[in-house]
């Protein structure tokens, strides 16, 4: 069946994304932030139906996280900078659209895709520099 998902758990699935984001601008956030950042890019990529040169707001979007990741490894702040916030809230907003229309069964099926990703980021989703960098070591 074509069932939506509930809307109390859109709205809950919704603020979690947002609040994520709102932390982390507010310089209180930390690495689990990051992470519910990076699981709605890429559950938002595994929903979409984009051609391969559609998906820069993914790709822009895991490239700031990145970025974020990076300065915490430096100790200083990860607090995204304007346009890194930007990225991210443009995915946010594109999650928040797919989790008003998409049916649950294809929102479980990105969760089981997002969870088959190796922790070791040997085989992202989709192609960054710096995956094409590790990609070309190996």
């Amino acid at each position: 069946m074509l069932l939506p998902l509930p809307a109390a758990q859109v709205r809950r699935i919704s603020l979690k994304n947002h609040l994520a984001l709102a932390v982390l601008r507010d310089g209180r956030g930390a690495i689990e932030q990051l992470a519910t950042l990076l699981n709605v890019v890429f559950v938002a990529y595994f929903l979409c139906d984009c051609r391969p040169d559609d998906i820069t707001p993914y790709t822009d979007a895991e490239a700031a996280l990145n970025r974020c990741t990076r300065r915490a490894e430096r100790g200083e702040p990860l607090t995204p900078d304007a346009g890194e916030a930007t990225l991210l809230e443009r995915v946010i907003a594109i999650h928040d659209a797919q989790l008003a229309s998409v049916p649950a069964h294809r929102y479980l099926s990105a969760w089981e895709q997002l969870q088959r990703i190796p922790a070791d980021g040997m085989a992202w989703p989709f192609p960054t520099a710096t995956n094409a960098q590790s990609h070309n070591a190996v």
